[in-house]
């Protein structure tokens, strides 16, 4: 009877210590089924973070495009800005000549008016004369 109670004892002993390692292997399992899926979300947001990385960059090279257009925009703006300075100047001081021409023509105007009325006063006087 002792060997079956040290027989029992022992199955005892053994069911417990299978129990306890059949215990650790499933805390194991269930460990590493966490731990992959935890890899799994990761990975899945690794990806997620690089469409969206990705994403950024061609808004990004986008937006650089769309500067450089822009910049080349503006600097021909600026550079037809300038032209038209150029010829605004050019054009004031044609203006200008043409008002001082206008002056002078004016004034030789006045002289061949005052020529004339004179001209017309010497022949009056002249015909006054004769007569």
């Amino acid at each position: 009877m002792a060997s079956s109670t040290l027989s029992l004892f022992a199955q005892i002993v053994l069911n417990k210590f299978y129990e306890h390692f059949a215990w650790k292997e499933k805390e194991q399992r269930l460990a590493q089924a966490q731990l992959l899926k935890k890899l799994d979300a990761q990975k899945h947001g690794k990806q997620k973070y690089l469409e969206e990385n990705e994403q950024l960059n061609r808004k990004l090279a986008d937006s650089i495009q769309t500067q450089q257009r822009l910049k080349a925009t503006f600097d021909e703006y600026q550079s037809q800005n300038e032209n038209l300075k150029t010829q605004n100047k050019e054009m004031q001081q044609q203006l200008n000549t043409l008002r001082e021409q206008l002056k002078e023509y004016e004034q030789i105007k006045a002289e061949h008016q005052s020529m004339k009325t004179n001209l017309a006063k010497s022949l009056q006087q002249i015909d006054g004369y004769k007569q």
